[in-house]
């Protein structure tokens, strides 16, 4: 299998396990205010889930993805000149 062929592949697992990884958070996170926090209304509230479900998700993903970059910006932020904007 050649380089273009691997990345092909890659292309497609990569979005498809961050939608499964969305998924089992916001189930698991629908679970948890149901029945630990015990807290019916709230896992029905559209905004409440959805903080909590990002919260979580992020928590779990945000190191993983930081680990990744942490070669990565320190080479961009030394050719960055001039006022730079941090979006996110």
């Amino acid at each position: 299998m050649s380089l273009i062929s691997h990345r092909r592949v890659l292309d497609h697992i990569v979005p498809l396990a961050f939608i499964i990884s969305g998924a089992l958070f916001g189930a698991y996170t629908f679970v948890h205010i149901l029945f630990v926090e015990r807290a019916p209304r709230l896992a029905f509230d559209f905004q409440h889930w959805n903080d909590k479900h990002l919260a979580r998700a992020w928590n779990f993903i945000g190191p993983i993805l930081a680990k990744k970059d942490a070669r990565v910006v320190p080479r961009v932020a030394a050719q960055a000149y001039g006022v730079v904007v941090d979006i996110g």
